[in-house]
């Protein structure tokens, strides 16, 4: 997530990387990551490059 903040892109890798860690957080740090990732969108302060889901 911090990577995708500096590089203010969200594509394809970072779905991935996302989707494959999110079963290890406990269900308080699921929530406050996407929280985080969909303030981050919603803001302008990530682009997305994606075509699949973003997770």
């Amino acid at each position: 997530m911090e990577r995708a903040l500096s590089a203010r892109q969200w594509g394809d890798a970072q779905a991935r990387e996302l989707a494959a860690s999110v079963p290890l957080l406990t269900q308080q740090q699921q929530v406050d990551l996407l929280r985080r990732l969909s303030v981050a969108i919603n803001e302008g302060q990530l682009k997305v490059e994606t075509r699949g889901p973003l997770f």
